[in-house]
């Protein structure tokens, strides 16, 4: 299995597989939404580094008023990703897509595109209100270690034929 604990290599290459793992996860657990982003050009890798890279702290800032404070949202998001790595990521953002889906499926190109690297962490979507609604729709997502060992091996064995070919 890929080792994530450095994930900014020069190469970028475990960010790569990574990216992968994330948009194999999303066609198994979102296939609609999953073809609709595929569909309309919508790269993983241009929304989540911003939102990996942040942990998804930046919604803080829009949400620390006292009547809208996501202070312990954000804590148990940090506390996750301690404790589970980045299947806990991956499981926090097919939540956060999942709860958008029908939202985002009646985006086009841009405005998606705005929305998920910009817009979403202003939203509501990280206020307090929401916080239930977020960790239920985690708990959907279980992303076994063992199917991201597969997913893991499913882009060598892709990556080696790649290169058998060139």
């Amino acid at each position: 299995s890929t080792d994530y604990s450095v994930i900014f290599t020069k190469d970028l290459q475990k960010m790569k597989v990574f990216f992968y793992v994330f948009k194999r996860i999303m066609s198994l657990y979102e296939p609609e939404l999953s073809n609709y982003l595929n569909s309309s050009g919508i790269n993983y890798n241009f929304f989540l580094p911003p939102w990996f890279i942040t942990l998804f702290t930046g919604s803080h800032q829009h949400h620390c008023k006292d009547e809208d404070d996501n202070t312990n949202l954000i804590i148990k998001i940090l506390d996750n990703f301690i404790i589970y790595g980045w299947t806990s990521m991956m499981e926090f953002s097919c939540a956060v897509l999942h709860l958008y889906e029908s939202y985002i499926m009646n985006m086009k190109y841009d405005e998606v595109m705005q929305f998920l690297i910009n817009d979403i962490l202003k939203s509501d979507f990280f206020g307090i209100k929401n916080k239930d609604n977020i960790i239920k729709a985690c708990s959907f997502y279980k992303i076994k270690k063992k199917l991201v060992k597969n997913i893991e091996a499913e882009y060598m064995e892709n990556l080696k034929m790649k290169e058998e070919i060139i």
